[in-house]
Protein backbone atom coordinates (compact mmCIF):
# COMPACT_ATOMS: atom_id res chain seq x y z
CA UNK A 1 0.00 0.00 0.00
CA UNK A 2 2.59 2.52 1.14
CA UNK A 3 4.31 1.83 -2.85
CA UNK A 4 0.81 3.14 -3.98
CA UNK A 5 0.80 5.89 -2.20
CA UNK A 6 4.48 6.81 -3.01
CA UNK A 7 3.79 6.43 -6.73
CA UNK A 8 0.44 8.65 -6.14
CA UNK A 9 2.72 11.31 -4.43
CA UNK A 10 5.26 10.91 -7.20
CA UNK A 11 2.51 11.13 -10.52
CA UNK A 12 -0.71 12.12 -8.79
CA UNK A 13 -2.17 13.04 -12.46
CA UNK A 14 -1.30 9.52 -14.07
CA UNK A 15 -2.30 7.47 -10.77
CA UNK A 16 -5.79 9.30 -10.67
CA UNK A 17 -6.63 9.17 -14.15
CA UNK A 18 -5.36 5.11 -14.40
CA UNK A 19 -7.43 4.10 -11.31
CA UNK A 20 -10.49 5.88 -12.41
CA UNK A 21 -10.31 4.96 -16.18
CA UNK A 22 -9.36 1.25 -14.96
CA UNK A 23 -12.29 1.48 -12.41
CA UNK A 24 -14.58 2.28 -14.69
CA UNK A 25 -13.40 -0.64 -16.57
CA UNK A 26 -15.02 -2.49 -13.56
CA UNK A 27 -11.91 -3.46 -12.37
CA UNK A 28 -12.15 -3.55 -8.58
CA UNK A 29 -10.59 -0.04 -7.76
CA UNK A 30 -12.20 2.65 -5.65
CA UNK A 31 -11.91 5.38 -7.71
CA UNK A 32 -13.34 7.13 -4.49
CA UNK A 33 -10.45 6.45 -2.34
CA UNK A 34 -7.88 7.81 -5.27
CA UNK A 35 -10.66 11.19 -5.55
CA UNK A 36 -10.10 11.60 -1.53
CA UNK A 37 -6.57 11.61 -1.73
CA UNK A 38 -6.19 13.99 -4.51
CA UNK A 39 -8.12 16.33 -2.44
CA UNK A 40 -5.92 15.73 0.15
CA UNK A 41 -2.93 16.59 -2.13
CA UNK A 42 -5.18 19.37 -3.74
CA UNK A 43 -5.39 20.86 -0.03
CA UNK A 44 -1.81 20.30 0.74
CA UNK A 45 -0.85 21.91 -2.66
CA UNK A 46 0.57 19.50 -3.71
CA UNK A 47 -1.91 19.16 -6.69
CA UNK A 48 -3.53 21.59 -9.09
CA UNK A 49 -7.39 21.59 -8.34
CA UNK A 50 -8.27 22.73 -11.97
CA UNK A 51 -6.45 19.89 -13.28
CA UNK A 52 -6.95 17.00 -10.95
CA UNK A 53 -10.86 17.58 -11.93
CA UNK A 54 -10.02 17.71 -15.54
CA UNK A 55 -8.18 14.49 -15.17
CA UNK A 56 -11.41 13.08 -13.58
CA UNK A 57 -13.22 14.34 -16.32
CA UNK A 58 -10.76 13.45 -18.84
CA UNK A 59 -10.12 9.90 -17.27
CA UNK A 60 -14.50 9.27 -16.64
CA UNK A 61 -15.03 10.32 -20.28
CA UNK A 62 -12.38 7.82 -21.53
CA UNK A 63 -13.62 4.84 -19.27
CA UNK A 64 -16.96 5.27 -20.24
CA UNK A 65 -16.08 5.41 -24.06
CA UNK A 66 -14.11 2.24 -23.81
CA UNK A 67 -16.46 0.29 -21.68
CA UNK A 68 -18.77 1.36 -24.50
CA UNK A 69 -17.11 0.52 -27.19
CA UNK A 70 -16.10 -3.23 -25.52
CA UNK A 71 -19.74 -3.96 -24.80
CA UNK A 72 -20.66 -2.68 -28.76
CA UNK A 73 -18.09 -4.36 -30.59
CA UNK A 74 -17.95 -7.66 -28.68
CA UNK A 75 -21.51 -7.73 -26.96
CA UNK A 76 -22.62 -11.37 -25.87
CA UNK A 77 -19.96 -12.92 -27.89
CA UNK A 78 -17.39 -11.75 -25.40
CA UNK A 79 -20.01 -13.35 -22.43
CA UNK A 80 -19.76 -16.54 -24.08
CA UNK A 81 -16.29 -17.12 -25.41
CA UNK A 82 -14.42 -15.73 -21.87
CA UNK A 83 -17.76 -15.55 -19.05
CA UNK A 84 -16.89 -18.87 -18.19
CA UNK A 85 -13.45 -17.84 -16.90
CA UNK A 86 -15.10 -15.50 -14.46
CA UNK A 87 -18.09 -17.80 -13.74
CA UNK A 88 -20.08 -15.53 -15.81
CA UNK A 89 -21.93 -17.91 -18.33
CA UNK A 90 -24.70 -16.97 -20.59
CA UNK A 91 -27.31 -18.24 -18.24
CA UNK A 92 -26.11 -15.55 -16.03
Amino acid sequence: MSHLITLFEHYPYVMLFLGTFLELLALPISAELLMSYAGYLVYLEKMNYIFALLTAYTAAGAGITSTFWIGKSGGYKLIEKYGRLLHFGPQK
